[in-house]
């Protein structure tokens, strides 16, 4: 049931990205934050270069200093980022994880901590 509820089946990339998109304004830099809740990550995976695209555009034309896609995976507890950023090395630095699409960090799972 539960599987149900958070599978993005039958979603465009920008419904889903937009379904929960939220600014953040942070020492002057604008940083937008989306998060998607899946127990199959490979629906997401699967259309990761369209994610990537999307984000580009909505990076690059709203001005973003980083934008965030967080991929919480439930049964995991923690959430795979896709990002678009302005400064080389910032995930990496940020999050102490190596700087790829698609990295794992455990114990993330909500974007308000």
């Amino acid at each position: 049931m539960f599987k149900e509820r958070t599978s993005i089946e039958g979603q465009s990339v920008e419904e889903i990205f937009n379904k929960d998109y939220k600014c953040f304004e942070i020492e002057g830099q604008t940083i937008g934050v989306v998060q998607v809740f899946t127990m199959d990550i490979e629906q997401v995976f699967a259309r990761k270069e369209k994610f990537l695209e999307y984000m580009k555009m909505t990076h690059d034309n709203k001005n973003h200093f980083l934008t965030l896609l967080l991929i919480t995976d439930i049964l995991k507890k923690g959430s795979y980022l896709l990002y678009q950023y302005n400064l080389l090395n910032f995930v990496s630095m940020v999050f102490g994880v190596d700087n790829q699409q698609g990295v794992f960090i455990k114990g993330i799972v909500s974007r308000k901590k």
